[in-house]
C-alpha cells in the first residue's frame, strides 16, 4: 500500500479515536444539555462546574467499585449505600463547594461507615491554603478576598476570618519548610542585606551556587543589623550544611556588625562592600551644589578596571574631598579597599556587574515589598517571618541565574590561589 495512504489512514483513525474519547467524556461527566446550560452561565462557572461534575463522577465510580451498581441487589460487595450527608463539601479552585457526601456502610452487624478516598482527597485544606496564600501574596487583602475570588455558585468558606486562618496555616508551613531545608552544595557567593518591615530589620542571606542559581539561605529578625543577629544567622546556616572550608565572597551593604561577624567566623573569605551604598553615603556628605561633581568623580574612579589604578584614583578623590568636607574624605577612606575586592579577584566582566553591589538581593527585597505593602498592621510573634518566608519561596520559583555565572568557576580558582599565596607568605615569615 502507498505510504501516503497509510499515513492518511492512521491520522484519520487517530482523529476518530480522539473524537470517541471526547464523546465518552461527555457521557462520563454529564448529559450534553446540562453542559450547555453550564456554559451559558459563563466560562468561569462552566470550567468550575465541569470540575465539580468530574469530582462527583470519580466519587460515584469509587462507590460502584465497593457497592456495585445502584439498585443492584448483590451481596458480593463488602459495602452498601446508606444515604447522603447534606453538610458535605469539596474544594474546587481553592474554594469550598457544598456537595452532599455519599455514605457507604460495611455489611455485617457493625454498620461501620466506610471512608471514601476520593471524597477525602478533594477535601484537603492544603489546596485552599495554597490558593489563599498565592492571592494574598499578590496584594489581595482578607477583606477583599471574596470580591476577587473566582465566582463559583454555592461556594463558601471565603470570609475574612476563614481566609486569615487558611493563610496562617499555609504561611506557617512555608516558614517551617524555609527554616528546615538543608543548604546543599557549595555557595561561593553570598549576599547579605537588611530589609526593614514593620519597625524590625529582617536580615536575609542570599546564596549563589557554582551554577549561578540563587537561593535564600537564612533569615533573621531583629531591631538592627547587630553582630548577635548575624552570628545567629551563621549558626543556623552552618547547622543546615553551609560549607566554610572553601572560599566565599561575601557582598554586604557596609554595616560594621556584618563585616565583624564575617571576619571572626570565616577564615577563607573575601568581602566586597556594595559600591552603590558607598556612593550614596559619600554623596550625602557633599554640599548640594557639589553633588553632581562628586558623583561624576566617583563613577570615574569605579569605572577603572585595574585595582592599583582604581585605588590611586580613590585616594586622590579622598584628598580632594578633604578640602570640601573632611567628613566626606573620611567616608571615602572608610572601607575603601573593600569596594575594590572584585577587581583584586579578577572577576570576569559579566559577573563583575553582578557582584560589585548588593543589587541581586535588592531585587529580592523589591519583590518582598510588593508582597507585603498591603499589610497595614503587623502582629507580634512570627507573622513577619511567615510572610517573608512565603514571599521568598514564591520569588525563588521565578529567579533567574545571575548574569555572568560562567565566570564563577574562574572566581573560585582566583580566590583559592590568593588564599594559597597568603598562606605561603605567612609560613615563610614564620620560618
Amino acid at each position: 500500500m502507498n505510504s501516503k495512504k497509510v499515513k492518511k489512514t492512521n491520522v484519520k483513525e487517530s482523529r476518530q479515536k480522539e473524537f470517541n474519547e471526547i464523546l465518552s467524556l461527555y457521557d462520563f461527566i454529564a448529559p450534553r444539555k446540562e453542559l450547555k446550560e453550564l456554559y451559558e452561565q459563563g466560562v468561569n462557572e462552566f470550567v468550575n462546574g465541569i470540575a465539580l461534575l468530574a469530582i462527583k463522577a470519580m466519587i460515584d465510580a469509587e462507590i460502584e467499585s465497593k457497592c456495585g451498581k445502584p439498585y443492584e441487589r448483590s451481596t458480593s460487595h463488602a459495602c452498601y449505600r446508606h444515604g447522603k450527608q447534606k453538610t458535605g463539601y469539596v474544594i474546587v479552585n481553592g474554594q469550598k463547594i457544598q456537595l452532599e457526601k455519599p455514605r457507604i456502610v460495611k455489611r455485617g452487624g457493625s454498620k461501620k461507615e466506610e471512608p471514601l478516598e476520593m471524597y477525602n482527597n478533594f477535601q484537603r485544606n492544603s489546596i485552599i491554603e495554597a490558593s489563599v496564600m498565592a492571592k494574598m501574596l499578590h496584594g489581595v487583602s482578607t477583606r477583599n478576598y471574596r470580591a476577587v475570588a473566582e465566582a463559583i455558585q454555592d461556594s463558601y468558606g471565603i470570609e475574612k476570618s476563614s481566609v486569615s486562618r487558611h493563610f496562617v496555616k499555609a504561611s506557617a508551613r512555608a516558614l517551617k519548610e524555609f527554616d528546615e531545608r538543608p543548604i546543599d552544595g557549595y555557595y561561593p557567593i553570598i549576599f547579605i542585606d537588611g530589609y526593614e518591615i514593620g519597625g524590625d530589620m529582617m536580615i536575609i542571606a542570599l546564596g549563589v551556587n557554582e551554577n549561578g542559581v540563587k537561593k535564600a539561605l537564612s533569615m533573621r529578625q531583629g531591631g538592627t543589623e547587630n553582630a548577635g543577629i548575624i552570628n545567629s544567622m551563621f549558626d543556623d546556616m552552618e547547622n543546615r550544611g553551609l560549607q566554610k572550608e572553601r572560599p566565599v565572597l561575601f557582598v554586604i551593604d557596609g554595616a560594621k556588625a556584618i563585616y565583624s561577624a564575617i571576619t571572626k567566623r570565616f577564615d577563607n573569605c573575601f568581602i566586597q562592600r556594595c559600591r552603590e551604598h558607598k556612593k550614596r553615603n559619600i554623596i550625602d556628605h557633599a554640599p548640594e551644589k557639589m553633588k553632581v561633581e562628586v558623583e561624576r568623580r566617583l563613577n570615574a574612579a569605579y569605572a577603572e578596571q585595574d585595582y592599583e589604578k582604581a585605588l590611586a584614583l580613590l585616594n586622590s578623590f579622598a584628598k580632594w574631598a578633604d578640602n570640601i568636607n573632611p567628613d566626606m574624605g573620611r567616608s571615602v577612606r572608610e572601607g575603601m579597599e573593600e569596594t575594590l575586592t572584585v577587581l583584586k579577584l579578577g572577576v570576569s566582566p559579566y559577573l563583575y556587574k553582578t557582584v560589585y553591589s548588593t543589587n541581586p538581593i535588592e531585587s529580592l527585597n523589591s519583590s518582598l515589598e510588593r508582597f507585603a505593602h498591603r499589610v497595614k498592621k503587623w502582629g507580634k510573634g512570627d507573622m513577619k517571618k511567615r510572610w517573608l518566608a512565603s514571599a521568598i519561596l514564591q520569588s525563588e520559583e521565578r529567579m533567574h541565574r545571575v548574569k555572568g555565572f560562567v565566570g564563577i568557576s574562574y572566581l573560585v580558582k582566583n580566590m583559592e590561589k590568593i588564599l594559597e599565596d597568603q598562606k605561603l607568605k605567612i609560613d615563610s615569615k614564620a620560618g
